[in-house]
């Protein structure tokens, strides 16, 4: 019986892990982002859109896109925070993920264009 209780205790933890995983993105991400996130293979790839996409954001879309676009076209900081360094260094991690991961066409694809609404975003234009 013990080999079948660790083997449990095994199943179990890997189970409550993607749950939690699941739970927190429910709480912080939001709907769009989950959306987007469920069409998308590669895992980093999904976290960066979990950066990117929070949870009772108001501005525009609610992505840390219009946050930065808002505060390159006002100067002001959006929630105290500033979003144009945040769209930097995502920026800096996408390179990353294009370079360094094997994405699918699908992702690729969605890489660039999340890439092009970045950089549109630093220019106020998003």
């Amino acid at each position: 019986m013990k080999g079948r209780s660790e083997l449990f205790n095994k199943i179990g933890t890997k189970l409550l892990f993607k749950l939690n995983i699941q739970l927190f993105a429910s709480k912080y991400i939001s709907d769009v982002g989950i959306k987007i996130q469920s069409a998308l293979t590669n895992q980093k790839l999904k976290n960066l859109v979990g950066e990117l996409y929070r949870k009772g954001a108001i501005i525009g879309d609610g992505s840390a896109m219009a946050a930065a676009s808002m505060q390159v076209n006002t100067g002001i900081l959006v929630g105290g925070r500033d979003h144009v360094m945040k769209i930097q260094q995502r920026i800096t991690n996408l390179n990353n993920i294009i370079k360094n991961q094997k994405l699918n066409a699908d992702d690729l694809k969605y890489a660039n264009e999340l890439m092009s609404k970045m950089k549109k975003s630093l220019k106020g234009e998003y």
